[in-house]
């Protein structure tokens, strides 16, 4: 196994970094992942594989991952089959030759798929380690010890081995350094703590780098590396400067006020150099307890040192220059002609106060002389406050009315600004002029017809009086009349002030408007109707137009009012008349005539008997009445009806035979058909027949008894004798009885006796006729 110093401390990162992870990068959908991060040398290493085609071989190489040449052994290619699954596990010599303290990355291709996944793992015996904090502080110019602590680690190696520890690199100028301990014995997977020690001395610069630790192994087991820094802070440095005295604004700063003095370590390096802010040769504004600024630059053993203090600036006088100016007259404004004050200051100093003047520029000063003018130059930073006063005559000046014949107006238009405007004008920007008064005044109500105007303006301190006259139209004005459409009113209704109430207005405060006229009048009787007009005329005056408006009214038909009673009772057969048909209508008083009267059922009508049977009597709508109907009751009584009934008398005919008769009604009507002439009779003697008469719904039912008499007939019987020849049987006489319709009466026929013998003899027959 070869010893190899490690190539770099990037090589120490990639190992780091690579070795978080073990699975490589995978592309398409191939893995490949070591059963470890890191081998010792003639180990072996375990390889997973996955994610490639089922049962394809897998070509397998391990070459170096950080610039080392492959030229060992242990490089070349190998091949394996993955399972049905696309799976493979496979195993590899770490190489002894040219792989210690080496990067490595295993990679598989597929033969197939073309998949490709690598994974990088690194080969030595000892671990990388990280030097720790220092444990203490040293301070330029004060000597002292720290000590950095930290773990040497082995890998799983074959063997122990011996580790020696050593740095390069440090600081100059320190008194010692060294390990505790210095070398030890590292078993498989072992660890030793190390301690290192540096002591410094007073003198001992401000180091400006890193010093580099080593651990290197015995027999071969390569070496580890990492670096530290020795940090001694930077001393400070001490800046003696006193505040400097007074000066007055215009003194430049120099060495008097500039006078810092700056001490470092005794013995040790120089201090940094001085600047000062402001600088040397700078004009300070004035000003109390103004900051002075030193500055010790910071040096490779010294912090940057500052120092403040404080002057005081005094104030400057500055000197104004002015004369009394020439007379103007009022309206001329204060300008750079008058207010041409000037001032100085320091030379080469900053600008004095910026003037003002009392009354200022534009100023307009009212009449008067010996005014005074005064101009006052500002306190400043640098400089005092200064004034100077003179005096101007002021002239007077006049004042000019401005005023057109304003438009003309409509009467009730009270006079405002719109008509008295007029503008007075003076001096430019100067005092108000002189009052305005009018004639007529604001507010007055003028008659139509053409007005004279006029307007005062009021002398002042400053101006004259003005006066100017103008003339104003004023036009008749219009009235207003306020007339809305009156509510519906019923045919009847004379039109009265409810619907004729509209009003007029005119100009408020002025005349009267003119008096109203209605079309058609108070009184009149509309006829029924939709929208009809309604006209109010308002009478023109010296001040108005006339005026007219129209509004609509609907006049809705009125009710026939219908009077009828319930009649008097009446018998079947009394045929409806006036006696019942005599209801009476009324409409409006003085108004069109009612509706046609129609009764139902009508005149003449024979009603049948009945109780509270109805009359209908309707009055049809007209062009101003709407239709109107009334119904009364009336009963009909029952009438009586003529009945003419007899009986029967008359000999036994085998007929039936019963009462008979008529039954008449009202207009001889055939009521027949009411009677039961109740029993009827066959037979001898007849007998009694109730009969009976039902009047239905008309006529009052009756009834009555008559007789039925049947007496008997004779029948018809003939009888003959017998004469013939004995002949030993026995002989009678013979015949027959016949009755009603040849009714064979025999039956009731007894021939009397029957004789045999010779002679015979008389038979006395008889006739029983029941």
């Amino acid at each position: 196994m070869k010893s190899f110093i490690p190539k770099s401390t990037f090589l120490s990162i990639i190992f780091f970094i690579t070795n978080l992870i073990f699975v490589g990068t995978a592309y398409g959908q191939a893995t490949l992942t070591s059963d470890q991060t890191d081998y010792a040398p003639g180990s072996t290493a375990t390889f997973t594989g996955s994610g490639f085609y089922p049962n394809e071989v897998v070509n397998m190489q391990v070459l170096h991952a950080d610039e080392t040449p492959d030229s060992g052994e242990d490089h070349g290619s190998w091949q394996v089959t993955a399972d049905a699954s696309g799976n493979f596990v496979t195993t590899w010599h770490v190489c002894q030759d040219d792989c210690l303290d080496s990067t490595l990355r295993a990679s598989a291709t597929g033969q197939s798929s073309g998949y490709y996944a690598d994974v990088v793992f690194t080969d030595a015996n000892l671990s990388n380690f990280t030097v720790g904090a220092q444990s203490g502080t040293l301070t330029y110019g004060i000597g002292g010890t720290v000590t950095y602590t930290f773990n040497v680690t082995a890998n799983n190696s074959a063997g122990s081995f011996t580790a020696v520890m050593s740095a390069t690199s440090l600081p100059s100028g320190i008194v010692s350094a060294s390990f505790s301990p210095t070398s030890f014995t590292l078993a498989p997977n072992g660890s030793q703590t190390v301690v290192f020690t540096i002591q410094t001395s007073n003198t001992t610069n401000v180091p400006t780098g890193s010093f580099t630790v080593t651990a290197t192994g015995g027999g071969g087991a390569g070496s580890k590396s990492d670096t530290a820094t020795l940090v001694i802070s930077k001393a400070n440095q001490t800046i003696t400067w006193a505040n400097p005295a007074d000066i007055t604004y215009g003194t430049l700063l120099g060495a008097t006020q500039l006078n810092a003095t700056v001490a470092g370590v005794a013995g040790g390096s120089s201090p940094g150099a001085l600047t000062y802010t402001p600088a040397s040769g700078i004009l300070l504004t004035a000003g109390a307890s103004q900051n002075l600024q030193v500055s010790a630059a910071a040096t490779s053993n010294y912090n940057a040192a500052t120092r403040t203090v404080q002057i005081n600036v005094l104030k400057a006088n500055q000197t104004i220059t002015w004369n009394n100016p020439a007379d103007i007259t009022y309206g001329t404004l204060l300008g750079g002609t008058q207010l041409n004050a000037s001032v100085v200051g320091v030379a080469g100093g900053s600008t004095p106060g910026a003037l003002t003047y009392t009354p200022i520029s534009g100023t307009l000063l009212n009449v008067g002389t010996s005014q005074n003018l005064v101009v006052n130059a500002p306190a400043t930073t640098n400089y005092n406050a200064a004034t100077k006063t003179v005096q101007i005559n002021v002239n007077k000046a006049n004042q000019t009315i401005t005023w057109a014949n304003p438009s003309s107006i409509t009467y009730g238009t009270l006079l405002s600004a719109t008509q008295l405007n007029a503008t007075v004008s003076g001096a430019a920007g100067g005092s108000a002029p002189g009052a305005f008064t009018y004639t007529p005044t604001l507010g007055t109500l003028l008659d139509a017809g053409s007005q004279i105007l006029q307007v005062s303006a009021a002398a002042t301190s400053n101006y004259n009086a003005a006066t100017k006259t103008v003339s104003l139209t004023v036009n008749k004005a219009n009235q207003n009349i306020t007339w809305a459409d009156p509510a519906n009113i019923t045919y009847g209704a004379l039109l009265s002030a409810t619907e004729l109430n509209a009003t007029v207005a005119g100009v408020a405060g002025g005349t009267l408007p003119g008096a109203l006229t209605y079309t058609p009048a108070a009184g009149t009787l509309l006829n029924a109707g939709m929208n009809q007009n309604l006209q109010v005329n308002a009478a023109g005056t010296s001040n108005y137009n006339a005026a007219t408006k129209t509004v609509r009214v609907d006049v809705l038909k009125a009710s026939q009012i219908i009077t009828w009673s319930n009649p008097a009772d009446i018998t079947y057969g009394t045929l409806l008349s006036a006696t019942q048909l005599n209801a009476t209508v009324t409409g409006v008083v003085g108004g069109s005539p009612t509706g046609a009267v129609t009764y139902s059922p009508t005149f003449g009508t024979l009603l049948n008997a009945g109780i509270n049977q109805t009359l209908q009597v309707n009055v049809g709508g007209t062009s101003n009445y709407n239709a109107a109907t009334k119904s009364v009751l009336i009963t009909v009584n029952k009438a009586d009806a003529t009945v003419s009934i007899v009986g029967y008398t008359g000999v036994y005919d085998a007929a039936s035979h019963g009462a008979s008769g008529t039954a008449t009604g009202v207009g001889g009507a055939d009521l027949s058909a009411g009677l039961n002439f109740g029993t009827f009779y066959t037979d001898v003697p007849g007998g009694n027949a109730h009969w009976t008469f039902t009047g239905g719904t008309n006529y009052l039912d009756e009834n009555g008894d008559v007789s039925i008499t049947i007496s008997k007939a004779d029948a018809v019987v003939s009888v003959v004798g017998y004469t013939g020849v004995y002949d030993a049987a026995s002989h009678g006489a013979s015949g027959t009885a016949t009755g009603v319709g040849g009714a064979d009466l025999s039956a009731g026929l007894d021939f009397g006796t029957f004789y045999t013998d010779v002679p015979g003899g008389n038979a006395h027959w008889t006739f029983t006729g029941g």
